[in-house]
């Protein structure tokens, strides 16, 4: 290390511990945007901005364009989680409805079944947690080893409606309210617990091609807002597109379904406020996947259809970060849950549990509920 960088280094951890006072040890991020509030305040932005920049070096943990765990874990929990929701629900509409129906619609799923009204109402509800964690020893850097061990859960309620203009097409809308808490731990030195909530809108297709294939396709915008550290808030907005193409055929009793797609999403965050606007902390998290997989489930005699499902799933574009080689492209999903048939009623629903395996630093599980009427 060069003696500039050195002495960077040194005078960044001098500013940084007079501007916490200590607290540097117990929540730590709040610190670093202290300490940087202080040096834009007092010495202006040329210093800000050499302080911004060891900072992210530093404790990349503080900064979501400095790592891509925070990346993966806004849009997967939020814009990806509905947009799964609502493939999931149109392909159960178009295909599904258990043997009995199906046969008794002449192969043609609820869509034609005639019991069933034009209109469909759904909701849902979904726990997401995740894990982002990565050890790296620094040469030099303040509080060096870092070792980042973020978490993130992040609860989803999803209601969505739609109506049937023609045996084979569907139109419909959604909205999505999510909150979220996490822990930052950027350092082996302290935490900072962070908070996050938004809202988004989303429109839909699903077209049924023949009596075992289906298409949809979902566009969506929303907002929300971050606490990054205490007194630290980041405004943003979000937008995301997804495909799909959904099989299912019985056998029988036993189901065989299969689903593909690409789905892509972008949440723009803002500079970081605290008490002033924060230059250059503003970012923008991308991310593309496709993901094909597939589930058998057996529908048993009292409306009761338990299965298990694999997919596999990978990253295939997404934003840059400083840290760009701390990223898995690359996981396998595992999937169980039962699905509950109401026929008379018109009434549909389910639970599940997925968990995302084999990536080397996110770890990624999600339960969740649903239920559809209708009329």
């Amino acid at each position: 290390m060069n003696k500039s960088a050195t002495f960077r280094r040194i005078a960044l951890a001098a500013s940084l511990s007079v501007a916490t006072g200590g607290a540097m040890a117990s929540d730590h991020c709040t610190s670093v945007f202290t300490s940087l509030q202080s040096t834009l305040a007092g010495s202006g932005l040329s210093a800000y901005l050499l302080a911004l920049a060891s900072y992210q070096d530093s404790y990349p943990g503080c900064f979501a364009s400095a790592t891509p765990g925070t990346t993966y874990q806004e849009i997967v929990a939020t814009a990806f989680n509905q947009m799964g929701l609502i493939s999931q629900n149109l392909g159960s509409r178009l295909l599904g409805g258990g043997p009995t129906q199906v046969a008794s619609a002449g192969g043609s799923g609820l869509a034609a079944g005639g019991k069933a009204g034009a209109w469909n109402a759904w909701a849902s509800y979904s726990s997401d947690e995740s894990n982002y964690r990565v050890k790296k020893t620094v040469a030099g850097a303040v509080g060096s080893p870092f070792d980042i061990n973020n978490d993130s859960s992040v609860n989803n309620l999803v209601f969505g409606g739609d109506y049937r203009l023609s045996p084979a097409l569907v139109v419909g809308a959604s909205l999505a309210l999510d909150e979220g808490k996490g822990v930052l731990r950027p350092t082996t030195l302290g935490r900072t617990n962070t908070s996050a909530r938004g809202q988004s809108v989303a429109a839909y297709l699903g077209w049924q091609m023949d009596k075992n294939w289906a298409l949809d396709a979902t566009v969506g915008y929303g907002i929300g807002s971050s606490n990054p550290g205490v007194g630290t808030t980041a405004d943003s907005t979000r937008r995301f597109a997804g495909v799909n193409a959904t099989y299912a055929n019985w056998i029988g009793n036993w189901q065989l379904s299969g689903k593909a797609g690409y789905q892509f999403a972008a949440e723009e965050f803002e500079n970081a406020r605290r008490g002033l606007t924060l230059p250059n902390t503003y970012y923008t998290a991308r991310l593309g996947q496709v993901k094909a997989g597939g589930e058998v489930g057996y529908f048993m005699a009292d409306g009761i259809m338990p299965y298990v499902g694999v997919a596999y799933v990978s990253d295939v574009s997404r934003n840059r970060v400083r840290v760009s080689q701390l990223w898995d492209d690359d996981a396998l999903i595992l999937s169980a849950g039962v699905n509950f048939f109401s026929l008379k009623n018109n009434l549909t629903g389910g639970i599940a549990y997925t968990d995302e395996l084999s990536r080397t630093f996110i770890k990624h599980s999600n339960w969740m509920a649903n239920i559809n009427y209708r009329f």
